[in-house]
């Protein structure tokens, strides 16, 4: 248990970091130009005070499916079960869920967005976060991303290991991963996409 709050504790300090100087450059770009900035991935990065396409996202009138899991890092079985179940089954619904790591003084983490659609792809978007009680928030609202699902046999395969998620269970890797991507090292992951490419945000 220390080795991995030890572990967690210097993730969050190159969290920081980056999100800091990430937050620093945008500052000096905006007195000379208009255009976003770029993520070092393929999402545009906004730091505007407008809705981020998260927020777009989650105005569109589809139906939602599922309760979203949000409890900070940790899973509850039957909500974390129906987001994977559904991804699976690739039908016009969408899925939220908050992926976060927390500690005594703070947390950071993402939430997220997800439209699917019949032909195995989903509109993504979500915005990541840093938050400090001693500092401001620090949010970064990534673009919308057109993504291409795993393959169902995956998703069956998450539900069923998260289902089976008991209280305090050391056993419960499997779940973790579907859950949280690589869990300590990337709180703001959630791995269920063969790939992505930019795109605008859309309900259909």
């Amino acid at each position: 248990m220390r080795a991995r709050y030890l572990a967690l504790c210097g993730h969050v300090c190159v969290t920081m970091a980056l999100l800091a100087a990430a937050v620093s450059c945008e500052n000096k770009r905006s007195t000379t130009a208009s255009q976003p900035a770029l993520d070092a991935g393929t999402s545009e990065v906004r730091f505007s005070d407008g809705p981020s396409d998260r927020e777009e996202l989650l105005e569109c009138e589809v139906a939602a499916r599922c309760l979203p899991q949000i409890t900070p890092y940790t899973i509850t079985p039957d909500r974390m079960a129906c987001i994977l179940e559904g991804l699976g089954e690739r039908k016009l619904e969408r899925y939220v869920h908050e992926t976060e790591s927390s500690w005594t003084n703070g947390s950071a983490g993402a939430n997220q967005v997800l439209i699917t659609r019949d032909d195995g792809s989903a509109y993504y978007a979500r915005t990541k976060y840093v938050d400090l009680m001693s500092l401001d928030p620090a949010l970064i609202k990534e673009a919308t991303q057109l993504c291409t699902l795993r393959d169902p046999s995956y998703f069956n395969a998450c539900a069923e290991a998260a289902l089976a998620v008991q209280p305090r269970d050391p056993s419960a890797a499997r779940a973790w991963e579907c859950a949280f991507g690589e869990g300590d090292e990337h709180p703001t992951e959630f791995d269920v996409f063969e790939g992505c490419e930019s795109a605008s945000a859309s309900c259909e």
